[in-house]
């Protein structure tokens, strides 16, 4: 990270509006480094819906219906 090339880009992406988010993610490819991206913002999203009664009661009530459908779908694979 302190090579030359990774602080012009880091200038251009913050020049750009680009804000830094979080901690340094280290990854071996970038498809790798996104789904890394990825899974944190989807962790703290489901954490702020959590937050709340209703919306964590409205997760309650997928989740269970997903579990729900699919023990169903495994239990009678061929209707």
């Amino acid at each position: 990270m302190a090579d030359e090339q990774f602080m012009e880009q880091k200038q251009q992406l913050l020049a750009a509006g680009f804000e830094v988010e979080d901690d340094v993610i280290f990854a071996d490819t970038q498809e790798e480094a996104v789904e890394h991206f990825k899974s944190n913002f989807i962790y703290a999203v489901e954490e702020y819906n959590n937050a709340n009664f209703i919306t964590a009661f409205a997760s309650l009530v997928l989740i269970a219906y997903k579990k729900i459908t699919k023990k169903n779908v495994t239990l009678y694979p061929y209707k």
